[in-house]
């Protein structure tokens, strides 16, 4: 097994291409080939090794002494202290995070293969039945649906996931550019939909919080965002080649499999499902497209990355400031687009794609979430099986630790699939009255403690024609 946080690489992932290419350490090589495999929980009975192990890793976690840094109180601490949320080192970040959870296990258990399964709840929209066992480890007491709860189909399906991987854009798809891990700069529709969604309009209770990693479903959880992120970039999207962040080191957080301090190079992070594990593809809904199956080819594509930074090609006046959103007072507010922004982005030969960046947002004190619609009529229902459905966003902040991250919350939200869907069913007619719905939905948590009700605040919605990306071609 490849151990990519030993002095991050031979100084970086062109390090050890260069080694591979010399004709050196061939152990290396097997180790890679042989790495251990991330499977679908969904295809795992109850009693399946994986699971037994992670039920003992978990077990043996919780036992140890607060002074061991491998306690699991103290490894959920790790997310409380250090996350970065609303930017492009999420995704990095939370990889590291899986690595050192899943060495420690190896460690505790003496499973030197042994994987994280994830969660696929764009198909499994339910929490999976090992995780309700009261008897079991997996069991956590603080959440507030039952075994029978189903996450949004609108939010988590596969629709809306096959709209994501499409995505052309990295700071869409991994949320927006930091030099920093921690300051918050923008969400993108990942992060802000099935990300924040499940952890704090579906699931609830402790994974509303910053020490989420404190229920077993949070890493399962997260290992199907790595999925898709590895997915992602396996249908022939780069990541950022900008040294600020493919240089960060994540320094000082995190631990190995012996509680000792480890290092990880975001430079490194991006190729670890090909050099410290891999994936068995979901056993249903979306799977990797064969685009780029060559590890060879997908290595050296993502070592190169390339240069991924949104640059706006117009940014309109703000449409609305100080928008409140109350789900229990209103059911949904309309405000126009502007009419240049509508026909730029609807020409039959539009190279133009339109976002909303919706800026300081003070999110609601309950797990209400927001949908999206495009040219919704008016009296129409908000439905988001309609094609005026543009998406959804959540919000993913702990009550408890509303500075946590140190920046204004800001999302974007994209309304190009929208605008193309609606204007393949002839369904626009008046483009000089196109306006964008905003529908609040409260969260349906059938054990919740009561919660006080507030509404949301966005402090500014601007429409933002950036230029539309060609469609990937793969390694050159």
């Amino acid at each position: 097994m490849m151990d990519i946080d030993r002095r991050t690489l031979l100084s970086g992932a062109a390090g050890l291409t260069a080694l591979v290419a010399l004709g050196g350490c061939e152990s290396l090589l097997r180790k890679i080939e042989a790495r251990p495999v991330r499977r679908d929980v969904s295809t795992l009975g109850q009693n399946d090794p994986v699971l037994q192990a992670y039920r003992d890793g978990i077990a043996q976690m919780r036992a140890l002494p607060q002074s061991d840094p491998r306690n699991y109180t103290r490894i959920a601490e790790i997310h409380q202290n250090f996350c970065p949320h609303g930017n492009w080192f999420f995704l990095p970040w939370h990889r590291a995070y899986l690595l050192s959870t899943e060495r420690i296990i190896r460690q505790l258990t003496g499973w030197a293969d042994f994987a994280l399964p994830y969660w696929n709840w764009s198909c499994q929209r339910r929490i999976p039945a090992p995780f309700w066992d009261t008897g079991s480890p997996l069991f956590h007491g603080d959440r507030w649906i039952g075994p029978t709860d189903e996450a949004d189909a609108s939010i988590v399906g596969q629709n809306r996931i096959n709209t994501l991987l499409a995505e052309t854009d990295f700071e869409l798809f991994a949320s927006g550019h930091a030099t920093s891990l921690r300051p918050a700069t923008v969400k993108g529709p990942l992060e802000s939909g099935p990300h924040d969604y499940i952890h704090a309009s579906f699931i609830g209770g402790t994974m509303r919080t910053f020490m989420s990693p404190l229920d077993p479903i949070f890493w399962l959880h997260h290992g199907i965002l790595d999925y898709l992120w590895f997915d992602w970039n396996s249908r022939g999207h780069p990541n950022s080649n900008d040294p600020a962040y493919t240089g960060l080191v994540i320094s000082g957080q995190m631990v190995d499999g012996s509680g000792s301090p480890v290092d990880y190079h975001i430079g490194s992070l991006i190729l670890a499902p090909l050099l410290s594990y891999r994936y068995e593809p979901p056993a249903r809904c979306f799977r990797i497209s064969p685009f780029l199956t060559d590890e060879v080819l997908l290595r050296r594509f993502l070592e190169k990355g390339a240069e991924v930074r949104i640059r706006p090609v117009r940014e309109f006046p703000p449409i609305v400031r100080g928008l409140v959103l109350d789900s229990r007072r209103q059911t949904q507010v309309q405000v126009p687009l502007p009419p240049e922004a509508v026909r730029a982005v609807l020409a039959p030969d539009s190279t133009q794609r339109l976002l909303l960046r919706v800026d300081n947002i003070v999110p609601p004190a309950d797990g209400t979430f927001v949908r999206v619609f495009v040219g919704l009529p008016e009296g129409e229902d908000p439905n988001p099986d309609s094609p005026h459905y543009a998406g959804a966003f959540a919000f993913f902040v702990d009550p408890d630790h509303s500075g946590h991250h140190g920046g204004a919350l800001n999302y974007h939200v994209d309304l190009t699939p929208a605008f193309e869907q609606l204007r393949a069913t002839g369904r626009l007619r008046d483009l000089d009255r196109v306006d964008v719905t905003f529908h609040p939905v409260p969260a349906d948590f059938t054990r919740a403690p009561a919660m006080r009700s507030s509404p949301i605040t966005f402090g500014q919605v601007t429409p933002v024609l950036i230029q539309r990306k060609p469609e990937p071609r793969g390694p050159q």
